[in-house]
């Protein structure tokens, strides 16, 4: 059984790099005040919020060029954990 999740885009070809990019966008927004990310604390727009942005428009191309801005998410995400432990 396969389950469709009706508040993704149909036009969406990767189903889980939108996601992801989509929780990545929420968590990474300007700060109210001063120019940094109100999540990282990095200079705006930080890293992981230009990697959201490129892995949204991503989810919509053909997988084959889609897989490497996947990939590209994931190390953010890993070098995210690492460096706010």
């Amino acid at each position: 059984m396969v389950s469709v999740d009706q508040k993704d885009p149909i036009d969406v070809v990767d189903r889980q790099l939108w996601r992801d990019a989509r929780d990545m966008l929420r968590r990474h927004v300007a700060a109210a005040e001063g120019g940094d990310c109100d999540c990282c604390g990095r200079p705006w727009p930080c890293t992981s919020r230009r990697a959201g942005e490129r892995a949204e428009v991503a989810a919509f191309m053909p997988f084959d060029e889609a897989w490497t801005v996947r990939v590209d998410l994931q190390s953010v995400v890993r070098t995210l954990d690492i460096s706010m432990r």
